[in-house]
């Protein structure tokens, strides 16, 4: 059974033998660190317990806190059993090597292959969007989005739909079941909401679904409770 307690702002999961969790996950401000809910979703829909260090981003202190977990000053972090694994899609696919992961890549082949280059292109590409549109959970943004951005948008919006039809369900996650697909496109949802993003109607279902799961829907609470902005 999984207890909690909070101790200086930071939530400790505890085993219901009162020892508590050997994961640790390094976040940053759930507004704003994409990156950071990419692994925290991915483990809570798989209901591993793990305890929440978060450190705020722009504290003078934060690289100096962040090097105390890991070499490459960012997060998110996963620190597990005192060995450091850094960066969402590491972290993600270390879980599925380690854990009994109910929901990884989808168990199709197809749909896992197209889940697997959907989230790696999620990793490496789309900087327009990146860089125009940066997560804001709690803003509400009116731009005119630059062409590349716009052509990013396009992008993703087929990647969706491409899952969606190959999967036979455009009501729930993007193969049917969540996966690790789903954990890397999650703040690409909350940009399209956030900065009033035009997506077709199957777009649309598939947003509204993802931010309203209950693990989703209490990092979104949470970063609206958050009171330190960043200059975006």
């Amino acid at each position: 059974m999984l207890s909690r307690s909070i101790y200086n702002g930071t939530t400790f999961n505890w085993h219901s033998d009162g020892m508590m969790n050997d994961l640790i996950l390094v976040i940053g401000n759930k507004n704003y660190s994409s990156w950071s809910l990419r692994p925290w979703l991915f483990l809570r829909k798989n209901q591993l317990l793990f305890t929440e260090q978060q450190l705020w981003l722009d504290e003078p202190e934060f690289k100096s806190d962040v090097a105390a977990f890991s070499s490459g000053g960012k997060v998110p972090v996963m620190m597990d059993g005192g060995e450091a694994i850094w960066d969402s899609l590491a972290i993600i696919e270390t879980a599925i090597d380690r854990y009994d992961c109910r929901y990884g890549w989808p168990e199709e082949p197809r749909m896992r292959a197209h889940a697997r280059s959907a989230a790696g292109e999620m990793h490496s590409g789309f900087i327009s969007l990146r860089g125009q549109c940066p997560m804001d959970i709690r803003g509400h943004h009116h731009k005119t989005l630059s062409l590349e951005t716009l052509a990013d948008i396009e992008r993703i919006s087929y990647l969706w739909t491409q899952a969606m039809d190959s999967s036979g369900d455009n009501t729930r996650w993007l193969y049917g079941d969540f996966s690790a697909a789903d954990a890397m496109f999650a703040p690409v949802v909350s940009r399209f909401h956030s900065y009033g993003v035009s997506v077709t109607p199957a777009v649309q279902r598939y947003m509204d679904f993802a931010m309203a799961d209950p693990d989703f829907a209490e990092w979104i609470e949470s970063a609206r409770k958050e009171s330190r902005s960043i200059a975006l």
